[in-house]
């Protein structure tokens, strides 16, 4: 019997949720099995009562005195006897079904990584967002150089075999999920997008949630820094046609997000960007229709810094959580 890895870290601090997530790994088949790690890390996850504790001989929990995400990855990874591996938020859910497709699809395509659509969900049931994309690749790495490809964990399956010498920067608590996507790419995966959702991030509506209207400004430089890393790799595989444009154009999506927060450094990024395409810039009409593209982003700076300032002020004021968006 194929067995699936479902590896959750979780501080136990909403024990609602992470029971949620965990009835949702699992699936009927006769020929797939699944097992759950849930790792409990930090000072509430030690502390967890262990009558809120999700009651099947399949779920086995562990506990980290250190409150570490990646720590509890490389953990569960470490302890984890699945041919598949797929890692879950304790506050994110799968659609059981799709999850079983999407080991089903693997085994039968003989890929390393499978990657599924999801969707932003509310502490209401509405849909905020998806990330099917329009793109005509369906090829992971390209998808991932081009900065198209959600990295979320609950959205990608992996061969354990593949990955089992990969490792979660523990050293990192922010965009790790984005640099260990990088580093199994670099690897060269056989690795396809599919549209089919398999699951659901959630968005909470209260003051716990990390992540409001603020550009991340750590995420994206992790972001550029890690697609020039994985672009070495690739620069030269004949696989790949056009790649330079493609990563210049990635990297431009990143730059245009992020530069009025420091511009000394996306100018450098965007000077790599325009060394490998010349005629590269961010896709937005205006820079279709002017040139110099970095003299463009100096010269919106202030503006786009009043803009930041309004959402930051506006997302207090209305105490709207519901912001995060594909």
């Amino acid at each position: 019997m194929t067995l699936l890895s479902v590896i959750i870290p979780s501080a136990g601090r909403r024990p609602e949720l992470l029971n949620k997530a965990i009835e949702s790994s699992f699936f009927s088949d006769i020929d797939i099995g699944v097992e759950v790690l849930v790792i409990l890390n930090g000072h509430d996850g030690l502390n967890f009562d262990v009558k809120s504790e999700y009651k099947d001989l399949r779920v086995k929990y562990f506990r980290l005195k250190d409150g570490n995400v990646s720590k509890a990855r490389n953990f569960g990874l470490k302890h984890s006897k699945g041919d598949y591996v797929r890692f879950l938020d304790d506050d994110d859910y799968l659609c059981p079904e799709m999850s079983k497709l999407q080991v089903q699809r693997i085994m039968n395509t003989n890929e390393e990584v499978s990657s599924f659509a999801i969707q932003i969900v509310d502490d209401l049931g509405n849909i905020h967002g998806t990330t099917k994309s329009n793109s005509e690749s369906v090829d992971g790495i390209l998808r991932l150089l081009n900065v198209n490809c959600v990295v979320l964990p609950l959205a990608h399956l992996f061969k354990r075999s593949f990955i089992q010498d990969c490792v979660w920067n523990e050293n990192r608590c922010n965009a790790e999920d984005l640099e260990w996507l990088h580093e199994v790419a670099r690897k060269k995966p056989k690795w396809t997008i599919y549209n089919e959702c398999v699951g659901y991030w959630y968005q909470h509506n209260d003051d716990l949630r990390l992540s409001y209207s603020a550009i991340n400004q750590d995420a994206t430089r992790v972001c550029a820094e890690q697609v020039i890393k994985t672009f070495n790799i690739f620069k030269d595989d004949l696989k790949y046609i056009n790649l330079d444009e493609i990563v210049a154009n990635g990297l431009w999506k990143v730059i245009h997000k992020a530069f009025y927060l420091s511009p000394i450094y996306w100018t450098q990024i965007a000077l790599y960007a325009k060394s490998l395409d010349s005629s590269s810039h961010p896709n937005e009409s205006i820079f279709d229709k002017l040139p110099y593209p970095i003299l463009i982003e100096w010269i919106m700076i202030p503006k786009r810094i009043g803009n930041h300032l309004w959402r930051i002020l506006k997302g207090k004021i209305q105490k709207n959580h519901y912001i995060r968006k594909f």
